[in-house]
């Protein structure tokens, strides 16, 4: 839910946005913060695992539930389901940072008065996720994997055994972002 006054959420994004772009990530907020804004993104990604023990077309969908105050601070919650039909497996977890900080678990920045950038470094790969917000409760989002420099693959956990697997780099099939 929106904790902002006045504007709809996306003033409230903007609001948190512009603060941290004005004063800085590392400035103290304003007396008159603005509120929480709450961005959630969901996105659908497919790829294969790879030998020793084979499955192509493994599919994920993610969801990111990202908080940003007007203080810089960021606090997520994701949530990842792996698989179709009966064999579906849950992951979640929480995290929280500061916007810019490069030691979080994923580090949020923004890149302008409108464009907030998430990144994930994996174990072979980078995820960059871009969020555009609009007018009103407007946004879009771009999400990509992007293989690391010598890499040919992905090392990540198997979701049935938790046992670490080769997979091909992820492709996404769909990506949708909200204002709450």
């Amino acid at each position: 839910m929106r904790r902002c006054r006045g504007g709809g959420a996306a003033a409230g994004v903007w609001g948190a946005i512009g603060l941290v772009a004005a004063f800085g990530v590392d400035a103290p907020a304003p007396a008159r913060a603005v509120g929480d804004a709450v961005i959630a993104i969901e996105y659908v990604e497919i790829h294969d695992r790879l030998d020793p023990d084979p499955k192509a077309n493994i599919t994920a969908r993610h969801q990111i539930v990202a908080t940003l105050a007007a203080d810089s601070h960021v606090s997520e919650r994701t949530e990842t389901l792996v698989g179709r039909g009966k064999r579906v497996f849950a992951r979640q977890e929480e995290n929280s940072g500061s916007l810019g900080d490069n030691s979080a678990w994923a580090v949020w920045r923004v890149l302008g008065p409108h464009k907030l950038e998430r990144l994930f470094a994996g174990h072979g790969f980078l995820l960059k996720i871009d969020v555009d917000v609009g007018p009103g409760d407007a946004c879009s989002v771009q999400v990509n994997y992007l293989l690391q420099n010598g890499f040919t693959a992905v090392m990540t956990r198997r979701a049935d055994t938790g046992q670490p697997a080769r997979v091909s780099l992820p492709k996404v099939v769909s990506a949708q972002c909200s204002i709450q």
